[in-house]
């Protein structure tokens, strides 16, 4: 399932799912291509509560689920990213990190309410298909 836009997918969280610190579950969804209730129920599956964030270690088994790898990058399009916003040219799949808040983006799109942010960035990790 692809998202048009992040308002969709914030929609669909509280709407349906009475969801919120939803960052994580967001990302996944965008990343593997997947609605926001396969994403959710990935999540509890693996112990997530309702309303409350994750952890880096589920989150990277949230994603092998999917046949995904986070990779650990510090060079996005030739330099390193100091706030969220500057992903507006990055192309690929990476999950930025800034503090407590991860934002998904996808080919220069951030499916996130911080597209403007000036968050300094913490992390960035690519998002690649698994090999096996």
């Amino acid at each position: 399932m692809i998202y048009k836009d992040y308002a969709t997918i914030v929609q669909v969280a509280k709407k349906y799912y009475k969801d919120d610190n939803y960052c994580t579950v967001v990302a996944l969804a965008v990343a593997a291509g997947i609605g926001y209730g396969a994403a959710f129920h990935t999540y509890r599956r693996l112990g997530r509560v309702t309303k409350k964030g994750t952890r880096l270690e589920m989150q990277k088994a949230a994603f092998a689920e999917h046949g995904l790898t986070l990779v650990y990058t510090t060079n996005v399009f030739g330099k390193t990213l100091k706030t969220a916003a500057e992903c507006s040219r990055a192309k690929g799949t990476y999950l930025v990190y800034s503090s407590a808040h991860v934002s998904a983006v996808v080919d220069g799109t951030m499916y996130d309410w911080a597209t403007t942010s000036r968050k300094r960035v913490k992390n960035v990790y690519e998002i690649v298909k698994s090999t096996k």
